[in-house]
């Protein structure tokens, strides 16, 4: 069956076996490999194929009802009996899942990827391995090291709680049709961090502000999440987002949580 994809949905389907197959091995390879999977945006199935072929439970999320009813019927019979679920990830209820912990695998829609691992640090507890495709740019923004251009808001969150690490390049030629920019594979594993010194929501609010305004100092930028009377110490007033690792900003969260 042709399946035509669809341009407002920003469906790119994948046709590459070379790469489904660098992203089936990358996923062997880390310490929770023997978790079942969740894939989100299933599309025509390229993937989903040779995850049931490397025998992982699996279930299968796709948005597109055309694409469940495609992804149904193809795989109604098949022996490892995978879920197909018609559901937008950033939507599922996510209590509903058969396992409390799964493996999150997939070609991300290019305009919903950011919100997606938004979701996934909220998430993180539920999601220690992630497995994704992803714009190239997205991709090394995730990656970046401090200090770098493109490190950013994603990056300071993930890092938090993942070891992210940037696998490989995809060519546009690898789907149908070839989108107008480049792709690449990155994985999220775990990297032991439970808990913080202080809450989420904070953090991810110093965050937002400290790179809302990444050209101004974070002595400029914070000024409004401290008393009138106080002021960020010298070791992080002139310095700007782009400079503070993932555990510098939890450090800065929790100062400013004792004296706002």
């Amino acid at each position: 069956m042709h399946i035509r994809p669809k341009k407002r949905l920003g469906q790119h389907f994948l046709t590459d076996k070379g790469v489904v197959r660098q992203m089936i091995q990358a996923l062997g390879t880390n310490a929770y490999r023997h978790l079942p999977v969740l894939e989100v945006g299933a599309g025509t199935g390229a993937l989903t194929d040779a995850l049931l072929a490397a025998q992982y439970p699996l279930l299968a999320v796709e948005a597109d009802e055309a694409l469940v009813s495609h992804l149904s019927t193809r795989y109604g019979q098949h022996p490892m009996s995978p879920m197909v679920m018609h559901a937008d990830f950033l939507n599922l209820n996510l209590n509903h899942l058969p396992q409390d912990r799964m493996q999150l695998v997939g070609n991300l829609p290019y305009m919903l990827s950011s919100p997606i691992l938004w979701r996934v640090f909220w998430e993180r507890k539920r999601f220690p391995h992630v497995l994704c495709m992803l714009q190239q740019e997205v991709a090394e923004r995730i990656c970046a090291a401090p200090g770098s251009r493109t490190y950013g808001i994603l990056s300071v969150l993930l890092q938090t709680f993942y070891t992210t690490e940037f696998l490989f390049k995809v060519p546009a030629q690898a789907f149908r049709p070839p989108p107008k920019v480049q792709s690449a594979v990155i994985r999220l594993l775990a990297n032991g961090r439970s808990a913080l010194p202080c809450p989420d929501q904070a953090l991810a609010r110093v965050v937002k502000l400290a790179f809302g305004q990444r050209r101004k100092t974070l002595k400029n930028a914070l000024q409004s999440q401290l008393k009138p009377t106080h002021r960020l110490p010298p070791k992080w007033a002139n310095l700007r987002a782009e400079a503070l690792s993932a555990d510098e900003f939890i450090a800065l969260t929790c100062y400013l949580s004792n004296h706002h």
